[in-house]
């Protein structure tokens, strides 16, 4: 059975202070699919669903998410079990192509990718 996400969009991570705010998000940690984009993985943190985990974030935010005491490895995308984090200037096509793959199987993730690639790169398999 294919894993589908559900989708919190969130501009940028104002709210992560906010008790009133993060209170109304309902993530259940057991959800197959969990992903943030850039410094979304500071709304991951303050749920407390990047405890023990490995995460990645935007470059100005990895202070913030190392004072959350989250391990940051600077990489454009991070999974740990069903959760991924992903950051940089391509974050974008990262969070397309996990979620396609997760989601649709790896022909799906080529193909949403394809859709996506920057000039002159080559799909690889």
């Amino acid at each position: 059975m294919r894993r589908r996400p559900d989708r919190i969009p969130c501009r940028r991570a104002h709210g992560r202070n906010d008790r009133e705010f993060l209170g109304r998000l309902r993530l259940n940690p057991d959800r197959p699919l969990i992903g943030s984009t850039c410094s979304g993985a500071l709304i991951l943190a303050a749920l407390g669903l990047l405890d023990g985990r490995q995460a990645t974030t935007y470059p100005t935010s990895v202070g913030d998410l190392r004072a959350d005491r989250v391990d940051v490895i600077e990489l454009p995308l991070v999974q740990q079990a069903n959760v991924v984090t992903v950051a940089g200037r391509f974050a974008a096509q990262g969070m397309c192509g996990w979620v396609g793959g997760e989601s649709r199987g790896d022909e799906a993730r080529m193909a949403m990718l394809q859709t996506v690639q920057r000039v002159g790169d080559a799909m690889g398999g």
